[in-house]
């Protein structure tokens, strides 16, 4: 219909407005000549044919709101469905990472270094939450692009900045637009300075065994954040194992 509808609303409309020319010049010669019968059937042709082409040209506009409105549901499903791919194969690639690791420390490593490398991230650590003297901390085990001086350890009681409250409450943590400096007092990617920090806490079911920390200099998008929650979870699987 979206071919077509056109089409015949322009030849309707033509012969519609040839119609109102005959008879506007019938009627300028009516008053000499008279006005013959013609002139009826061609004004209720005319009429017809100008009706016809208004609900054929709504009945086209209708037709094609539609055909976008099909067009962009379609497309908004190829998106997801894309968005979805993608999402599956960065997790496998994590999962794929961590799943040949012989021992904790490894599998911290590897998951890191893959989930940093999915997001293009500027700098990433692994907190490991452990008890120690009945308290507890996240203690920094795994770097990505983090350079610490041999012997230095970083780690957080819990309740303690930004990490110790993650492992406290369990629950995300997204800042953007960090403030120059701003990520050196609150958070253990020592002295570079990105826009944006991702804190995920790594669970096993209800229990915060590890703390995720991600920096980057683009914004964090809400489908990498729910991404990296889910391999979070299973790194968090694998050092508990």
């Amino acid at each position: 219909m979206k071919i077509t509808a056109r089409p015949i609303s322009i030849a309707l409309t033509v012969l519609f407005m040839m119609g109102i020319v005959y008879a506007f010049y019938t009627l300028f010669q009516s008053e000499a000549q008279g006005i013959p019968d013609r002139f009826y059937l061609v004004l209720g042709i005319s009429a017809i044919s100008g009706a016809a082409a208004l609900i054929v040209a709504l009945t086209g506009t209708e037709a094609l709101v539609v055909y976008r409105e099909k067009k962009m549901i379609e497309n908004q499903k190829n998106k997801e469905s894309k968005e979805s791919t993608i999402k599956s194969n960065a997790v496998e690639s994590v999962r794929a990472a961590i799943q040949s690791t012989r021992n904790p420390g490894e599998s911290m490593q590897s998951g890191l270094s893959a989930i940093c490398k999915q997001l293009q991230a500027g700098q990433g650590a692994f907190y490991h939450v452990e008890v120690r003297s009945d308290k507890r901390l996240a203690v920094l085990k795994a770097g990505y692009a983090l350079t610490l001086t041999e012997g230095n350890s970083v780690e957080y009681e819990a309740g303690e900045g930004l990490i110790g409250q993650a492992a406290v409450t369990g629950q995300t943590l997204y800042l953007d637009e960090i403030p120059e400096g701003y990520v050196k007092i609150i958070s253990g990617l020592g002295s570079s300075s990105p826009r944006y920090v991702l804190i995920v806490p790594a669970k096993k079911q209800t229990e915060v065994v590890g703390i995720v920390e991600i920096a980057s200099f683009t914004p964090i998008t809400t489908e990498q954040r729910k991404f990296v929650e889910e391999v979070a979870t299973l790194i968090a699987e694998k050092i508990s194992s």
